[in-house]
């Protein structure tokens, strides 16, 4: 029977001369379209990246299991068609914060809300925002949302009566209804009458409580224009105001940072505290919930751990991290005897019972590299804490032996000591042999939106680099589990996977989408909750978003060589099945270069136990659809080598 393909027919004849055969394959790629091409390329990218591809039987091969929760096209909760998605958070009960457009009366801005298959309408551009009879919602950032599926948000306004100085908000959704919580130009309460906001930080939410930091105008001076402010449905409480007294005694605040909020109501941030009489003042780390603050570290402080007697602070940098046990963390560069620019970094963290310990300190080894001598620890990015007193961030190892792209590094310190998650120059789980962490762009790029959760759980960010790797499917998201294989890191889903959007309907990824870094348990936007569960916005080609999760709690499958026809890929049992397909077993790799036997018999096309001529017609079948299980060689393409590669292996047989 004729095999057609792109309009050319070849013949048994050809698929029996050597000659006619070169010449029927010559016909066939000539004749193939533009629309087969970009397929044949999607497939390339799959086996490039060690995915398993839907061919001959074989499913689609994700390492988490990713579930469709509303995809552009489909329709919006409460009308329209959602036409775009940009962004999602996870709350710690698995209600979910979606920011897209809906169409409709135009593209708007919308905000849905609500457990997967229970999304509600929150708010729309262009209504009229609750509270306010002059305006109405113009956009929506800094989305968070809690345990009891509440959801706070900063809007942009437009109006009759909008100006720059009242043209933005903060709105708190909450059992169907949303209301006004402060509004740029609006009163600010508590404090004398004539006091007015101008301008808003970031919402903070957690179990109902919500925090923020505003400049004031009106009434305030340079002296005591900002605060920081906590929410509840009772009341607001000033948490703290520039002007006003500090934990320490005599001192009073002298500026103010975002804050974060956990579930119990305590606070961390930034400061700057000193004498009401002298001018500026010194930077500080402040703890704990309202009327109820303590000052945790100082600039130029005396470091209580006796591990570092002797030296002080030098500069505490960025904000702090806390969680719901009342633990707070943060890093600071050091000041004293023996501090060089190789060890004057630290992280710190202070316990539920005001402890203040350091955990880590730059120029300590991580030992568990396998690498001698041990590189050391750099400098701290990403730096978050977890629900259980876990640490993480990512740093730039210092190591005579490493070059410059091998060198970034996410940590995880655990109760049993420090641990590296992912290195960039290492081999990626799941992937082909010599597909590394980092990418060509940035060759140390790894660990990017790093999150942690209650039970140090891990999500990140990473780029990869090496065989089939190319601008298109460079990225992935990676999580790492302590409760499982020892916290090793694997992949929940990576550009240039598959993704099904619809039953029987499946779509390439080309990019991913993470709320930003942070632990889970701060009040703040998250890719990652306490459940293990995730959420990410995919985007497909051409322009087709969608939001996805899935759950990183279970064990991910036990990986193994997947024989499929000639070709080979990294997969779990579950997902290597179907006509022509054998899995190795787990715990197995592909085939070294040149060994065309062990695990997968490269000859035995079929995978009945043997070889025969019936390998040869059912190779030769699928080198002329040029399917991914024709790439004899690896190479990632199927080409004329790939004829001859066989042949040779056919003739050998196996052993």
């Amino acid at each position: 029977m004729p095999h057609v393909r792109g309009g050319s027919v070849c013949s048994r004849r050809d698929l029996g001369n050597l000659v006619s055969l070169v010449r029927c394959k010559a016909r066939v790629s000539a004749d193939i379209g533009p629309q087969e091409f970009t397929m044949r390329r999607t497939i390339r990218f799959l086996i490039g990246s060690g995915v398993g591809v839907a061919v001959a039987g074989l499913p689609v091969f994700a390492q988490v299991p990713l579930t469709k929760v509303i995809m552009a096209g489909e329709a919006a909760p409460g009308g329209g068609t959602i036409s775009s998605i940009l962004s999602v958070s996870i709350g710690p009960s698995g209600h979910l914060a979606i920011r897209g457009r809906v169409t409709g009366t135009g593209n708007l801005d919308v905000i849905l809300a609500g457990l997967p298959g229970q999304l509600e309408r929150v708010a729309t551009q262009s209504e009229a925002a609750p509270g306010l009879s002059d305006a109405q919602f113009l956009g929506f950032t800094n989305i968070v949302i809690d345990s009891g599926g509440r959801v706070a948000f900063t809007a942009t306004l437009t109006g009759t009566n909008v100006t720059t100085d009242n043209n933005s908000g903060i709105w708190l959704f909450s059992s169907g209804t949303t209301e006004l919580v402060a509004r740029r130009g609006g009163p600010a309460p508590i404090i004398p009458s004539g006091t007015t906001f101008t301008s808003l930080g970031a919402p903070r939410l957690s179990n109902g409580r919500l925090a923020f930091v505003s400049t004031l105008g009106g009434n305030a001076t340079t002296a005591n224009n900002r605060a920081i402010w906590q929410r509840t449905s009772a009341a607001f409480t000033l948490v703290a105001r520039t002007g006003s007294p500090a934990p320490l005694a005599g001192d009073t605040f002298k500026s103010l940072s975002d804050p974060v909020i956990n579930s119990a109501g305590q606070m961390g941030f930034a400061a700057g505290s000193g004498p009401a009489a002298v001018a500026g003042g010194d930077d500080v780390m402040i703890f704990g919930a309202p009327g109820a603050l303590v000052e945790v570290a100082r600039e130029v402080g005396l470091i209580p751990d006796p591990a570092l007697s002797g030296l002080r602070y030098n500069q505490l940098i960025g904000s702090p991290s806390i969680n719901d046990a009342g633990e707070f963390a943060f890093t600071s560069t050091l000041t004293g005897t023996g501090v060089t620019s190789a060890n004057f970094r630290a992280a710190f963290r202070r316990s539920a019972a005001g402890v203040l310990t350091a955990i880590s300190r730059q120029g300590s080894p991580v030992t568990d590299l396998g690498l001698t001598p041990s590189p050391t620890i750099g400098d701290y990015g990403f730096f978050s804490l977890g629900g259980a007193g876990q640490v993480c961030w990512t740093t730039n190892l210092a190591s005579a032996t490493l070059g410059a792209p091998d060198r970034t590094c996410s940590l995880r310190l655990r109760p049993a000591g420090l641990a590296s998650v992912v290195r960039s120059g290492t081999q990626a789980p799941a992937e082909a042999a010599g597909v590394v962490f980092g990418n060509a762009i940035q060759p140390d790029q790894t660990g990017m939106s790093l999150s942690i959760n209650g039970s140090g759980v891990m999500t990140m960010l990473s780029g990869v680099r090496g065989p089939g790797v190319e601008p298109t499917n460079f990225v992935g998201l990676w999580a790492s589990n302590p409760g499982v294989s020892g916290g090793a890191a694997f992949r929940v889903v990576r550009e240039g996977d598959s993704a099904t959007v619809s039953p029987g309907v499946v779509r390439v990824v080309d990019q991913i989408g993470v709320a930003s870094a942070g632990g889970t348990q701060e009040g703040e936007a998250r890719a990652l909750n306490d459940a293990g569960a995730v959420a990410v916005v995919l985007t497909f080609a051409p322009a087709e978003t969608g939001v996805f999760t899935g759950s990183i709690t279970a064990a991910p499958p036990a990986l193994g060589a997947c024989c499929v026809g000639s070709a080979c890929a990294s997969t779990a049992a579950a997902a290597c099945t179907g006509a022509g397909v054998h899995f190795a077993g787990a715990g197995t790799v592909c085939n070294a270069a040149g060994n065309t036997e062990s695990p997968c018999c490269i000859a035995d096309f079929n995978h009945t136990g043997g070889v025969s001529l019936q390998d040869l017609f059912d190779f030769l079948a699928a080198w002329f659809a040029s399917t991914a299980s024709a790439d004899a060689n690896g190479s990632g393409g199927v080409t004329l080598q790939d004829l001859f590669d066989f042949l040779a292996a056919w003739f050998a047989g196996c052993g």
